[in-house]
């Protein structure tokens, strides 16, 4: 007797979808079973990232009722994820960064990120090979702070951001030594592009008001969108790049309406930093300040 054994190919993880519905900071009460849910039988934005963390496959997070959440720690998100919040605030008003990201491709569109305060990163804070984040659709990250890098978001290692749009913003955050709006390095790639803008930081910055890049590999593209009005650095008060970083503007994009008190009010390029400016419209103009 013979008998055949059909072996079928594993099935792919099915994406969940959790809709949150309430304005609370509680965890998941049982991660990993695909229903988001409190002790307190609520969908939390805590609870569906948790819940998302757990699971295989790309979820997505909506909102309903919900427009303005306090969260009192950072939200930690450690796999793929969409989370759809237009209209929608999240504003760290306990201690700590709004979001750390350690792990899968996550995108973020129409939510507005505000009110983090950490050593790096006040708002993101995203680092790794496997880590990537897209801002789209008018998402901003606005009043955050950092003591030393990145107050409104830092990359490190091989992570890569996107910022896309018009309307989609880092914008207005305080404070850090370097990059007030963005830090990067370790070979991180950023994308500013399609109208999106860094613009509007102001502060005791040191270096690169706006983005500060570092370290071979480390990458800023900016394609037909802006960085504009950052203030307050030594050098660098649009960019500021060093030890062999890569800035390229191209196809309209423009650093204008910046200031360094000592060079670079638009673009500083450091030690073997490397910066390409190419196509019709691209520009870097009406700095103020340094040369």
């Amino acid at each position: 007797m013979f008998s055949t054994l059909l072996i079928l190919p594993p099935t792919p993880a099915q994406a969940a979808t959790f809709t949150v519905n309430d304005a609370g900071d509680a965890t998941d009460a049982a991660p990993g079973n695909g229903v988001c849910a409190t002790a307190g039988a609520v969908c939390t934005l805590r609870a569906a990232i948790v819940e998302a963390n757990a699971l295989a496959g790309t979820d997505a997070i909506l909102f309903s009722g919900v427009t303005s959440i306090s969260t009192a720690s950072q939200l930690t998100v450690s796999a793929s994820v969409s989370i759809s919040g237009a209209g929608v605030t999240v504003d760290n008003t306990g201690t700590g960064r709004v979001i750390r990201i350690t792990g899968g491709t996550v995108v973020i569109d129409g939510l507005q990120i505000t009110g983090g305060a950490a050593t790096n990163g006040g708002g993101v804070y995203i680092t790794g090979a496997s880590s990537s984040l897209t801002l789209q659709n008018g998402a901003t990250v606005s009043g955050s702070d950092a003591t030393t890098a990145g107050s409104g978001i830092y990359a490190g290692t091989n992570a890569q951001v996107t910022i896309t749009g018009a309307g989609t913003a880092v914008a207005g955050n305080l404070g850090a030594s370097r990059g007030a709006g963005v830090y990067a390095s370790g070979g991180a790639d950023l994308f500013l592009q399609n109208g999106a803008a860094i613009r509007d930081h102001t502060g005791t910055t040191t270096s690169g008001s706006g983005v500060y890049l570092t370290g071979s590999g480390t990458t800023l593209t900016v394609d037909n969108a802006v960085i504009s009005g950052n203030t307050g650095a030594t050098n660098g008060g649009g960019v500021y790049a060093t030890s062999s970083a890569a800035l390229t503007l191209q196809n309209g994009a423009t650093v204008s309406g910046s200031d360094a008190a000592t060079a670079g009010s638009g673009i500083y390029a450091g030690t073997n930093a490397q910066v390409t400016i190419t196509g019709t419209g691209t520009a870097v103009a009406g700095n103020l300040g340094a040369s």
